[in-house]
């Protein structure tokens, strides 16, 4: 057997020579630096997007979701959620946006949390020692608005 890229039990293989593969991601490494013009994408796109459309589809889906987090917090003890309850749900999942949406302002979000770990909490922007419910709350309240965050997502009897 011989080492790989030296002998010729690969017919493709001249001996002294590199692999095929290797060949062409050179000679492609070469014609980037030599300021080689690789071919240029078609004039128009293949499949045309339009752009309102797209918009309109994802804010369709993104209510829908909403729905469902406000309609899953209801049939969990939640009688009236807002826009910051079902943010709950989006950030952490159904089972622990309940125990969010029914927690008291002082209570730690590692306590209503379950299932992450301390870099999740972390990569949330949530110390997990100190960060408390009422903490998080304020923290997206400031970002969408005071007035949203507490703006019921479903009528009280829908």
């Amino acid at each position: 057997m011989c080492l790989p890229g030296t002998g010729t039990s690969d017919p493709r293989r001249t001996p002294g020579q590199p692999h095929p593969q290797v060949k062409r991601s050179l000679s492609l490494s070469w014609r980037l630096r030599s300021g080689f013009a690789l071919p240029q994408p078609p004039a128009q796109p293949l499949i045309l997007i339009d752009a309102e459309a797209l918009i309109v589809v994802v804010a369709a889906h993104a209510a829908e979701y909403e729905r469902q987090g406000a309609e899953y917090l209801q049939a969990h003890q939640v009688a009236n959620p807002t826009v910051l309850d079902v943010r709950g749900f989006y950030n952490f999942g159904p089972g622990n946006a309940a125990a969010i949406a029914r927690a008291q302002n002082d209570e730690l979000m590692s306590s209503q949390i379950t299932g992450l770990t301390a870099d999740q909490f972390k990569a949330n922007g949530i110390d997990a020692a100190t960060t408390t419910v009422g903490q998080w709350r304020a923290s997206i309240s400031s970002k969408i608005g005071q007035s949203a965050a507490n703006s019921q997502v479903l009528l009280a009897n829908s």
